[in-house]
């Protein structure tokens, strides 16, 4: 199935979410209201009532707004941050043994801008993430700040227990 597909990255434990997984969207949205749908989903997560209704009000506040770069894939925010892009097979099963989730895809071609017209940089790659948690998806930070470790129900993300590919693998990812 086709799909935009919208995960969480981060940069050290403190940072650690629950869920990589943000939300699937149908693929036929434009880029542009997905950077809308990307942006509430940041701002839903990280911001109070109030800042909220001000963002409302005037769009221009908004201290991390979703960008755009030239292959329509969509960042926003800081650390954590959302990207989204648009992939291809993506499937989701059900893990028999844990009941957790197994989501899978398909990336599309990385192109670049020349003078002479865009040249493809990166091919596209399958990616394969188990999510840590059965149920609905979740921004939940794993990292007790209290205690410097991660939450018990969370285990360390480099033990033998952790999901396995629990991080989507960004190193195809172009500068925005």
């Amino acid at each position: 199935m086709k799909a935009w597909l919208i995960t969480w990255d981060w940069i050290g434990d403190s940072a650690a979410l629950a869920d990589v997984l943000a939300g699937i969207l149908n693929p036929r949205k434009s880029a542009s209201r997905v950077a809308e749908i990307v942006e509430f989903l940041y701002y839903r997560c990280y911001a109070n009532a109030d800042e909220l209704a001000t963002f409302a009000k005037d769009r221009r506040r908004l201290p991390y707004k979703a960008e755009t770069d030239f292959n329509s894939r969509i960042r926003c925010g800081h650390n954590p941050l959302l990207h989204a892009e648009q992939v291809f097979d993506l499937v989701v099963e059900t893990d028999p043994e844990s009941g957790l989730e197994i989501v899978s895809w398909h990336t599309y071609p990385v192109y670049a801008p020349f003078e002479e017209g865009p040249r493809k940089v990166h091919d596209g790659q399958r990616h394969r993430l188990k999510r840590r948690l059965a149920g609905p998806l979740s921004h939940e930070a794993m990292w007790d700040r209290a205690k410097g470790r991660f939450k018990d129900k969370f285990g360390n993300p480099e033990s033998a227990e952790a999901a396995p590919n629990s991080r989507v693998d960004r190193s195809a990812r172009s500068e925005f």
